[in-house]
């Protein structure tokens, strides 16, 4: 885990600036949501992550992150029973592949298990590759709904992905200024069997991804540096 959470302060102490880089010395961005969540990171053909999400359920919807930073949803959203949602969490893709656009398939080596899905670029693939494994932890779950606080260009770009994300909130300043968004999981299915049937075949297909790692709750120590300090 320890790469995780040094991919995370890069991303969003040193790069974006959303968190004080000298409050966590050790490099490391780890918070109290942390040990609760399931974390999943993509790495392909490197020892350090490309990418990274985490998934955060509470028992008291609540709870989760972007509630308890202070923001709100509108009326016209219902808030699923407790348990029903999930929130998605420090989505990020490494700089080196997001600021330079590489070819889907630079990093990551072909499988005879899993088909990548078509992308535009690796920085889409390895968001593709982050939200399968997250949509595939909700259907164990049995939750319904995913969550998110971000910015509402990303909104978008999901949205163009073929995804039905949609605001239901105002605009708050949430490391940034981000918008909460929704996904309803049995819309999602849906209008990806209708619309991107290529991203349905590879959400859909239980096969396991070697180009990914998740690490749920209690599958993980922490880091050396952190309990050393």
């Amino acid at each position: 885990m320890e790469d995780v959470f040094r991919l995370r302060f890069q991303v969003y102490c040193e790069e974006k600036k959303f968190l004080p880089r000298a409050a966590y010395p050790n490099g490391l961005e780890i918070d109290e949501f942390d040990d609760g969540a399931t974390h999943i990171a993509v790495y392909g053909d490197e020892a350090f992550p490309k990418g990274y999400v985490r998934v955060v359920a509470a028992r008291d919807q609540s709870e989760l992150p972007l509630f308890a930073h202070g923001m709100t949803v509108g009326p016209e959203f219902p808030m699923p029973a407790a348990g029903g949602a999930v929130e998605i969490s420090r989505m990020m893709v490494r700089s080196d592949y997001r600021k330079r656009l590489r070819a889907p398939e630079d990093g990551f080596p072909p499988t005879g298990l899993l088909a990548d899905p078509p992308a535009r670029n690796a920085s889409d693939l390895i968001q593709l590759k982050l939200i399968r494994l997250a949509y595939r932890h909700a259907l164990e779950a049995d939750v319904r709904w995913f969550l998110s606080a971000i910015e509402p260009a990303q909104g978008r770009k999901l949205s163009m992905m073929g995804f039905p994300i949609r605001p239901i909130g105002p605009v708050a300043d949430y490391f940034g200024n981000v918008r909460p968004h929704a996904v309803d999981l049995r819309e999602m299915e849906r209008k990806l069997r209708e619309n991107c049937p290529e991203v349905w075949a590879f959400f859909d297909n239980p096969a396991e991804d070697i180009h990914t790692k998740v690490i749920r709750p209690r599958e993980w120590k922490t880091p050396s540096a952190l309990a050393a300090a």
